[in-house]
């Protein structure tokens, strides 16, 4: 589910975004941010809703868990290196997509077989890159980065990761085997750069198509030359190229440390369908999670997924988790310890969970994840916390680019007894136990990523007995650093909790106008809280992060210098961020391709806020301005 929203919806936002922006004057109807909008009759006000499945459930019982990184053909992969035969190569050309390497005349060394199957070279000599971007857009964006439309480059070495066939066509291009021919520095070199640099776990990515008997199709291609001192990075990946995914195909400039994407795109089988195919190997559709959060931030949790296979022989389930939460175990449904990947959190830590046997297209398994760490929730002190805004998105194994995949959720949480949760979903119990604080939360529809705040805070509740009311928290007390800020003010106060009215208020108002205009969310409540982060707020379905700068009077923010940018800012962050409530929840993104327009549809909706709520169109004006 990537889109509730019919597109005649969308249509009528930007008909009447043209009227609105050709009226000259407005008759005020009301009397700003608080009015109650008389609710257009043909808003449905009741969603229909499916009945909820049974929450996935974790093994009673399991076996003593696995090592990480144990499995022995993932480590075969891991020090593999170029030590097979070299020969010569001379007019050949390997075309991959949009990209034609012309390998003009030079050597060329295997890596040894791992699994009988062969999986990288390197090329010595002297060759040609030729890019030809499938479209108008993307030669723009090529012109814009490498200053040409078409790419023709000149490289004299090129390292190769592959599953596709290009083992075979360089073997039947082959002219003689040659001897003392030295690869292993470059095949090292490659090593760095993807586990280093571009903190990339290549052989994850191999081991899914090593154990596939249906083979793959990825390639991957890192160049350099003698005249250009950053080296091109060129993928396929049907699965979804890096940095460019769910596109296949990428370009990438990469210098000693850091990289740019110059182009990505849909491969040429993606293009020549009617529309774009989901390329995701698995979906999930459930998750369960317990989670313990202890005083210091640390948290230690258990997450059980339901996992679909979009494909057949499918064995490797590449997952998303921040990287300084370490998995100590992985299960299947009948408790059987499951082989995992994570490497090092400074390098390549991508998380990813190796099946005993494949699954077939459609097939489901439940797998179960013990995890720990720091770094995702900060002790700001005087129970004020902080939830890392990284982290937000991984702090449980899911789907990478999980926005695109929608679940039921079924959360526990455990705290101190002073910590409040806030989470996305319907609070189903909050009591104390074994000296603990235990609240349980589960989703009435499936939404595309959970998360939670917590803190010790006040609350303001909406008075409009509505389909859906709001309901603002903020913490109690300041923290130390917000304490210490007291000192370069004169007047005002650093607490935040003055303001909740203003925030139940205005986002209250913007539910209103935005059911009138696209339409009853699937879920009755929302939850604006309160985060330590001043330059930005986030939106998860039920719940908004809003800057704490936001809860501040006036009298702070001017003297800290908040209102010194754009002042226009904060008196829509409220109301963008409630917007993404329809679009980014609602309508959902899966590139970043799509997320611009989540952006500029927030963008919209906030202005038709000031529109609605200002006595006079000068706020609208300066907002657009």
């Amino acid at each position: 589910m990537t889109s509730k929203v019919a597109l005649s919806v969308v249509l009528y936002v930007f008909a009447l975004g043209s009227a609105v922006a050709q009226q000259q004057s407005v008759e005020q109807k009301g009397a700003g941010v608080g009015t109650q909008l008389q609710r257009r009759p043909e808003v449905v006000k009741n969603v229909e809703r499916k009945p909820l499945p049974d929450p996935i459930k974790a093994p009673t019982t399991t076996e003593t868990a696995k090592t990480p990184n144990g499995n022995a053909i993932y480590q075969a992969l891991r020090t593999r290196s170029a030590s097979g035969p070299s020969f010569r190569v001379k007019g050949l050309t390997l075309k991959r997509d949009a990209a034609e390497f012309h390998l003009n005349d030079g050597t060329v060394t295997l890596y040894n077989e791992v699994n009988g199957r062969v999986t990288g070279a390197v090329f010595q000599g002297q060759g040609v890159l030729h890019v030809e971007p499938p479209s108008a857009m993307e030669r723009h964006q090529l012109k814009l980065t490498m200053k040409s439309e078409v790419l023709d480059q000149s490289f004299t070495t090129a390292v190769l990761a592959f599953t596709d066939g290009t083992a075979e066509e360089l073997k039947k291009a082959s002219t003689g085997d040659v001897g003392n021919v030295n690869a292993m520095g470059l095949s090292q070199e490659m090593q760095n750069l993807c586990r280093k640099t571009l903190n990339y776990d290549l052989e994850e990515r191999l081991l899914a198509d090593v154990l596939n008997e249906r083979g793959g199709g990825f390639f991957m291609a890192n160049l350099k030359g003698p005249i250009f001192s950053k080296r091109l990075l060129y993928f396929v990946d049907p699965k979804g190229a890096f940095e460019v995914a769910p596109e296949e195909v990428g370009l990438l400039t990469s210098a000693d440390d850091s990289y740019d994407v110059a182009l990505g795109f849909h491969s040429e089988a993606q293009r020549a369908m009617a529309r774009v195919k989901d390329n995701t190997a698995f979906g999930i559709s459930q998750q369960t999670i317990d989670l313990t959060i202890e005083k210091s931030g640390r948290i230690t949790g258990k997450a059980t997924a339901l996992v679909t296979s979009n494909e057949d022989g499918l064995r490797v389930l590449p997952l998303n988790l921040y990287p300084t939460l370490r998995a100590s175990g992985v299960w299947g449904p009948k408790g059987e310890a499951l082989d995992y990947i994570q490497e090092d959190k400074d390098h390549d830590a991508d998380f990813a969970v190796v099946l005993i046997k494949p699954l077939k297209k459609g097939e489901s398994i439940a797998i179960t994840t013990a995890y720990a760490g720091k770094d995702v929730i900060s002790n700001l002190s005087n129970w004020n916390y902080e939830v890392e805004g990284g982290a937000r998105e991984s702090w449980y194994p899911n789907v990478r680019g999980s926005f695109s995949n929608y679940a039921h959720y079924r959360m526990t949480f455990h705290t101190p007894k002073e910590i409040e949760m806030v989470a996305t979903g319907t609070k189903l119990r909050d009591g104390e136990e074994n000296k603990m604080r235990v609240s349980e939360w589960q989703t009435s529809s499936p939404i595309p990523v959970a998360g939670f705040n917590l803190g010790r805070f006040t609350t303001d509740l909406s008075e409009r007995k509505s389909d859906l009311q709001v309901r603002s928290y903020a913490n109690t007390d300041p923290s130390d650093s917000a304490k210490s800020l007291s000192d370069h003010i004169m007047g005002g106060s650093m607490s935040t909790t003055g303001m909740l009215k203003r925030a139940t208020s205005e986002g209250d108002v913007a539910v209103q106008i935005y059911t009138d205009y696209f339409g009853p969310l699937e879920f009755d409540h929302l939850a604006l809280t309160q985060q330590s982060y001043c330059g930005y707020g986030q939106s998860w379905p039920m719940l908004v992060y809003l800057p704490v700068c936001y809860f501040w009077d006036a009298t702070i923010q001017h003297q800290l210098g908040v209102l010194d940018g754009d002042t226009t800012y904060w008196k829509v962050v409220t109301a963008h961020e409630v917007a993404h409530q329809w679009w980014g929840q609602t309508v959902g993104f899966s590139s970043y391709r799509d997320q611009w327009m989540s952006e500029g549809f927030a963008d919209f909706s906030a202005s038709l806020f000031l529109f609605e709520t200002s006595k006079d169109m000068k706020p609208y004006q300066d907002f657009w301005a």
